[in-house]
């Protein structure tokens, strides 16, 4: 989500005893953004226009040639351009000859190492801000990217050299680390983001913004899942503050003093709703343990208890009971553990009908996540485990049920909703 431009290395393949042969300077990094502009006279096109800025290709005068220079050098010129001759100035990645032109492959292959250095560069949004840059921040970029394209050679290497070496391969990014914060620094963050630091940077997206495969590691994905609770219900109680008409409005829709106090009256309001102590500099992740206590979700955990067996429907004969219509939080320790008065509920042959079959549908897709997520071996294990740790295996996996629905969707997959909800909602 949040990684900086990706910047692709053309493909060579490599002949005997010559130079590396590389992709068409039409897939080089410096190859610019084509823009497919709406036909005003054609009614049929609606294609919107981009409105992006494209800088112009250069073809080089006739007298032109690449220069034999060291890397920095070269560097240089590719974003700087030199400063003589007749095409001074003009960025060297700007630069356009003919395919059949003797300058062709020299250029080509310098636009391969240059991209390759590019992608162990970090801290810039475009090549169009990268060639705005002072040149001693230019030359510390290369100083700092160079070891980890091509760690057997230096800048002050003859460029040449360059075209024979292969480059390291970066690593991918990794995936996001989600922060654990005060609900008044999440509160920017969620919403809003932060903005770049430089034109250099593109700063950070607002957070409700994640989906669980931008989140790394298992600690990780359970504060996103427990904070996205929290917030999903600040955010409620936010659009009834007076102040808020659209959950736009807390994106860019007030100052940053307005912005404040609505957080701290929001979480004042949560607080009281949820008969808790807890207030802007509480943690996220604390918070979100008395979301459950709210009237809303309270209600809708009576109203699932109501719903359990009476004595009567107990002694009914076996495959006539209908299994309870309970919350996925309810219904998960009783289908493996089962109440004072039943085995696990997966066990007992309940009426066949819709409820068991999205019953067992959804617990077992949690069953499975639980053992591919390495919280349990086997389900066995399941059974073995009190109440509470059946809930706290719950609370790590369920946020990998609800990443695999549509992004729309995936707030309003909870485990407080029932199993049918929950297979309905796959479906809208």
């Amino acid at each position: 989500m949040l990684a900086l431009l990706n910047v692709p290395i053309a493909s060579c393949a490599a002949e005997a005893n010559a130079n590396v042969c590389l992709d068409s300077l039409d897939d080089a990094i410096d190859a610019p953004i084509t823009i497919h502009n709406v036909d005003s006279d054609d009614s049929d096109d609606d294609r919107p226009s981009t409105g992006v800025v494209i800088e112009a290709l250069v073809v080089p005068s006739a007298h032109w040639s690449v220069p034999s220079v060291d890397c920095m050098h070269m560097w240089r010129y590719w974003f700087h351009g030199d400063s003589t001759g007749t095409d001074a100035g003009v960025p060297y990645r700007l630069f356009r000859v003919p395919h059949d032109s003797p300058r062709f492959p020299t250029l080509d292959a310098v636009s391969y190492v240059m991209s390759a250095i590019l992608a162990h560069a970090r801290g810039f949004a475009s090549l169009t801000e990268l060639s705005a840059l002072p040149q001693s921040s230019l030359d510390g970029m290369l100083l700092r990217a160079l070891p980890l394209a091509y760690p057997l050679l230096v800048a002050t290497d003859p460029i040449h050299l360059f075209f024979s070496s292969p480059p390291c391969v970066p690593p991918p990014p990794k995936p996001f680390q989600f922060p654990a914060l005060t609900i008044r620094a999440m509160w920017t963050l969620w919403f809003r983001g932060t903005p770049p630091l430089s034109t250099l940077s593109r700063g950070i997206e607002p957070l409700c913004k994640l989906r669980a495969r931008d989140v790394d590691e298992d600690e990780s994905k359970l504060r996103w899942w427990r904070t996205k609770q929290l917030f999903a219900k600040l955010t409620d109680l936010a659009l009834l503050h007076p102040s808020v008409s659209s959950k736009e409005m807390l994106v860019d829709g007030m100052d940053p003093t307005t912005f404040a106090i609505v957080c701290d009256q929001v979480v004042m309001t949560f607080a009281t709703e949820s008969g808790c102590t807890v207030d802007s500099g509480t943690l996220c992740t604390a918070a979100a343990a008395w979301v459950a206590h709210s009237p809303a979700f309270a209600m809708s955990q009576d109203a699932s208890g109501s719903r359990t067996d009476s004595p009567e429907a107990r002694s009914l004969p076996a495959g006539t009971r209908t299994i309870p219509a309970l919350s996925t939080r309810a219904m998960w320790p009783l289908w493996h553990r089962g109440d004072a008065l039943d085995s696990a509920y997966k066990s007992v042959m309940w009426k066949k009908d819709r409820a068991l079959s999205v019953t067992r549908r959804v617990m077992a897709a949690l069953t499975k996540i639980a053992i591919e997520s390495r919280q349990v071996a086997h389900e066995g294990e399941l059974e073995g485990m009190s109440p509470s740790m059946l809930l706290q295996v719950l609370d790590t996996i369920f946020p990998v049920l609800a990443s695999r629905y549509d992004v729309d969707k995936q707030r309003l997959a909870t485990p407080d909703k029932r199993c049918d909800y929950l297979v309905r909602l796959q479906y809208r």
